[in-house]
């Protein structure tokens, strides 16, 4: 950095009392402990117009694959008894496909979680979907219970 650019960063100011400018809270509870203002603070938070099409894109897109998602997780109950027909499965055999089927999410889910803290959520997203569709396509070739 260079004098220049140092003389014209701004200096944050510190208070213990609210103010109206641009400011950023710091503490815990209810009531700040300390303000920090600063003019470098940003105020205004609106995105351009090309960030704001990709975000809006970008949250479409999730939320039809959290739909997709929710309505795969709930059509296992709407579809058993023509899977009990066409297999001839047991009512034994079902209880053990519905509770697998929850018990896979219930294990997968922490390990997700784990892997979308530490690792670029895009590439969770796109390994996640690969694996999802996969597992789906591969379904429709199931013959028997062991393939299930």
């Amino acid at each position: 950095t260079t004098p220049s650019m140092l003389a014209e960063s701004p200096t944050p100011t510190i208070s213990h009392r609210p103010s109206m400018g641009a400011s950023k809270f710091v503490g815990m509870g209810d009531s700040p402990d300390i303000i920090i203002q600063s003019s470098s603070f940003p105020t205004d938070l609106a995105l351009p117009t090309f960030h704001r099409a990709s975000a809006i894109r970008t949250l479409l897109i999730l939320t039809a694959i959290h739909h997709l998602s929710y309505l795969d997780r709930s059509i296992i109950s709407a579809v058993l008894q023509p899977i009990k027909s066409e297999l001839e499965l047991t009512d034994s055999h079902l209880g053990i496909l519905g509770s697998t089927f929850v018990f896979a999410f219930l294990l997968a889910s922490p390990f997700a979680g784990y892997c979308g803290d530490r690792f670029p959520r895009k590439r969770l997203i796109y390994l996640g979907l690969v694996v999802w569709c996969s597992a789906t396509v591969l379904t429709a070739f199931a013959s028997r219970f062991a393939h299930l």
